[in-house]
């Protein structure tokens, strides 16, 4: 089994992002388990609307042209999403912006081998998609 990077610290700062999220669009956010997926299920007047994925960056937006995530992660979200019948969103924090955007055609971004080699983790390197920046929709 592999280790769990996510930290509480982690949490926090995805449920502030949560939180903004719930005053701008007026969606509760609701925590999911841990290892789920994604992070939160979003409800619209009491009615699951979204499957939401939040990842927090201590970098700026303006760094790469490109947010590189996992494919397997946002494949069984959308795969999740579409099961229930409601949008898969993802939404980054970086250092200088937000951004969100619906993750609605897996297909249309790159794919590439990818991932973290600063952990010594062979788990961490796999195929990623490749959004462009300017696919993102910044608050």
């Amino acid at each position: 089994m592999r280790p769990v990077y996510e930290k509480g610290s982690d949490r926090k700062n995805q449920l502030l992002v949560a939180k903004s999220f719930e005053d701008k669009w007026g969606y509760t956010f609701s925590e999911t388990e841990e290892l789920c997926h994604w992070d939160f299920d979003a409800y619209f007047k009491g009615r699951l609307r979204a499957l939401v994925e939040v990842k927090c960056r201590t970098i700026s937006v303006k760094q790469f042209d490109t947010y590189i995530i996992s494919q397997n992660k946002m494949q069984e979200v959308y795969n999740a999403a579409g099961d229930r019948g409601v949008k898969a969103i993802l939404i980054v924090r970086w250092i200088d912006t937000v951004g969100w955007l619906h993750y609605d055609e897996p297909n249309n971004y790159e794919i590439k081998l990818g991932g973290r080699y600063d952990r010594s983790d062979q788990g961490d390197i796999e195929s990623v998609i490749h959004i462009p920046i300017l696919d993102f929709n910044v608050i």
